[in-house]
């Protein structure tokens, strides 16, 4: 049986941006820029045997805990042994997928989008912003691309995936919805000193993550 839940909505201040942004993407070349991609959605995907179904649905291995592929829908990250995160344009057609395939498991699929914030952080500077808000190691050697992690982020628990875009490292930044302007506000103030910008329509698309894509 597969159960197929969805979070309540949830509505998020407007956000305050106070770094203008910046028509050249050169600029993240030498330092880091903040987006906000509301397009975007995400798949909870639970059950003992989630990997065995994802590989299924994509064609594609899932990997160990912490691992992230790109597969046809979005990107989806393994956090724990029965659980699946997909970070996605297209959250309906992702589930109508999902349930023509595990229609016989036991399976928990929750659209989690209408309670998430999703931010995107990108450019050289990255890692240095990362650590002045969040205690993780964001190396290359312990944060590589396409990894995810569970985490405190300023404070406010967050779902971290990287996916490195037009050569430079990219993370994507989910949040509570409701906490999404703060969570804005902290990484541009932390963002200042690394030629930190709000990141244009034209960068957003440049990284594949525009929502005209």
């Amino acid at each position: 049986m597969t159960l197929t839940t969805r979070s309540a909505l949830l509505i998020a201040p407007p956000l305050n941006v106070i770094i203008p942004g910046s028509g050249s993407p050169d600029r993240l070349r030498a330092g880091v820029g903040v987006g906000y991609t509301s397009h975007l959605g995400l798949l909870h995907i639970r059950g003992r045997r989630a990997d065995t179904w994802a590989q299924q649905v994509y064609s594609v291995p899932v990997g160990k805990v912490g691992s992230v592929v790109a597969v046809t829908d979005g990107l989806l990250a393994r956090l724990r042994q029965d659980e699946l995160a997909l970070l996605s344009p297209q959250v309906h057609t992702s589930l109508e997928r999902w349930q023509a395939v595990s229609s016989d498991t036991l399976l928990t699929l929750t659209d989690v989008t209408h309670g998430r914030g999703f931010l995107v952080l990108a450019g050289a500077r990255t890692a240095e912003v990362l650590a002045k808000v969040c205690g993780l190691n964001f190396s290359d050697a312990a944060f590589p691309n396409l990894y995810a992690a569970q985490t405190l982020l300023a404070k406010v628990r967050a779902l971290v995936l990287r996916a490195d875009a037009a050569q430079l490292p990219l993370y994507h930044l989910i949040v509570d919805r409701s906490l999404t302007a703060y969570v804005w506000d902290v990484l541009l103030d932390a963002a200042q000193e690394f030629d930190g910008m709000k990141l244009t329509t034209d960068q957003l698309t440049m990284l594949g993550v525009g929502a005209d894509l």
